[in-house]
């Protein structure tokens, strides 16, 4: 994941935690109160905090963005991180550009 620089305690050391996590587990609520989750691969964190990932505005996913967690997960560190937030639709193409990578 690309990293902006980051000001702040909170979002230097929330940072340093999952710039190197290349999934989370990205969990929304449906029309029916249920959770949903799926895999999801982040793409930039922000200066602001942001963190960024593609989705076809399509998906029933970007519907679902008033209330979302974040989970990821390294193992191999014993590093665990749950964000909860909400989401929103960007259509920016420059970003969408300079973020866009074939995977």
């Amino acid at each position: 994941m690309k990293t902006e620089i980051q000001t702040g305690a909170d979002r230097i050391q929330l940072c340093q935690l999952i710039e190197h996590m290349h999934f989370a587990m990205f969990t929304t609520t449906n029309e029916n109160g249920e959770l949903i989750s799926r895999p999801m691969a982040p793409l930039e964190m922000a200066s602001d905090g942001s963190i960024w990932f593609f989705s076809d505005v399509q998906s029933s996913k970007v519907n679902q963005l008033q209330r979302l967690n974040l989970a990821f997960t390294d193992a191999d560190r014993g590093t665990y991180v749950s964000i909860c937030g909400h989401g929103e639709v960007h259509t920016d193409q420059a970003r969408i550009k300079r973020l866009w990578t074939p995977a």
